[in-house]
């Protein structure tokens, strides 16, 4: 676990990890009669840090050790020092060390961790509910658990959670809003889209955070949830992202055009910006996702050099359906009519469509 405060304690030997932004780091801190006490960092190595995780229930490779209290002062003494362990002990009581308040070791010395989780990257699990196939969709990426953004999320990325579970055989809904909790992990992977038969969220396109812009997501973005269900029906639940069920009338909600493969941005006065909207067989439709690269064709195909700037903003507008279940690009094509199309049998709702900003 990880904790902000500090104070008194009742199971000397206990460990815990102390003012960290995600549940997997914090300040190295043990209780040790009645008292939270920080460790020295003298001697403080990664095998030290692997069997502290491994007390905490990490048993993954390669923790990161910090130093010069990373994580902030402890409010008790410093009750360990000169911990020596080989990295087989399965806790951090059955290594040398010194048991003290250290004076001659300061609070500013305090030792910190990350610790890492044993799992592929890929892997995936729920959490936040009650029952085992709903609940807020944790991913692994370089061996740490964390959470994926809900910008964009829909049915074919819920698919393809529900399937790497072994819900193979139940409807797969997509739920948004942080619906069932946001627990404090770190963001690996947003604009997720994934056409629905991938076998790893790793085989669909996404931007990868990296740690440090995986934390401050945490502050502002909802994460992404799914319903791995028997019910083929309609969810009253607003968080739920696959509603209106059923085929759409096309005519009822779509413009028509005239030359297939021809793209417009609506919406916004500003050149370059606005909501993208795709000619196809005939009616233009707004895309419920779409990636940075396909972005980039975009701006290339409106006549923008500076293309790799491009951005994807969400936006709410009334036309909310859309025909595509998504569109992928290499970033080589001059079109989006190069790119590969995957439409809809039915007309798709969308939780938010997607514009984007040219440079």
């Amino acid at each position: 676990m990880y904790i902000i405060d500090t104070g008194s304690c009742s199971n000397d030997g206990e460990i815990r990890l102390a003012n960290g932004t995600i549940e997997q780091e914090g300040r190295a801190e043990i209780c040790l009669n009645g008292v939270w006490g920080g460790i020295c960092q003298t001697s403080w190595g990664t095998s030290d840090a692997l069997v502290f995780c491994k007390g905490l229930g990490y048993r993954g490779p390669n923790p990161t050790t910090f130093y010069g209290a990373y994580f902030g002062e402890t409010g008790g003494p410093i009750i360990l020092s000169n911990i020596g362990c080989s990295g087989f002990e399965t806790g951090i009581q059955q290594c040398s060390k010194s048991i003290q308040p250290n004076f001659n070791c300061t609070q500013q010395k305090s030792a910190g961790v990350m610790c890492k989780d044993s799992c592929s990257n890929g892997q995936v699990k729920l959490r936040g509910s009650n029952g085992p196939s709903e609940g807020t969709v944790l991913v692994c990426y370089n061996n740490m658990w964390g959470l994926i953004s809900d910008t964009a999320w829909s049915n074919g990325d819920a698919r393809v959670v529900c399937n790497t579970l072994g819900y193979k055989n139940k409807t797969a809904k997509p739920v948004i809003g942080s619906h069932f909790g946001k627990t404090n992990l770190p963001l690996h992977f947003k604009h997720v889209s994934c056409f629905g038969q991938e076998t790893s969220i790793m085989h669909c396109s996404k931007i990868i955070l990296s740690l440090k812009n995986g934390k401050l997501a945490l502050n502002t973005d909802d994460v992404a949830g799914v319903k791995c269900i028997d019910d083929d029906g309609a969810d009253d639940d607003d968080n739920v992202g696959t509603r209106p069920r059923g085929c759409i009338e096309i005519n009822t909600v779509a413009l028509q055009c005239q030359s297939n493969g021809t793209i417009r941005l609506e919406g916004s006065e500003e050149r370059g910006t606005g909501r993208l909207e795709y000619c196809y067989n005939g009616y233009w439709s707004p895309f419920c996702k779409l990636d940075p690269v396909t972005a980039s064709v975009v701006c290339k195909q409106l006549g923008f050099t500076n293309y790799t700037a491009a951005s994807i903003i969400p936006t709410e507008i009334s036309q909310n359906f859309s025909l595509f279940e998504n569109i992928t690009c290499a970033g080589t094509e001059s079109s989006l009519s190069n790119c590969k199309i995957h439409a809809s049998k039915c007309l798709k709702w969308c939780s938010e469509v997607l514009a984007i900003k040219c440079f």
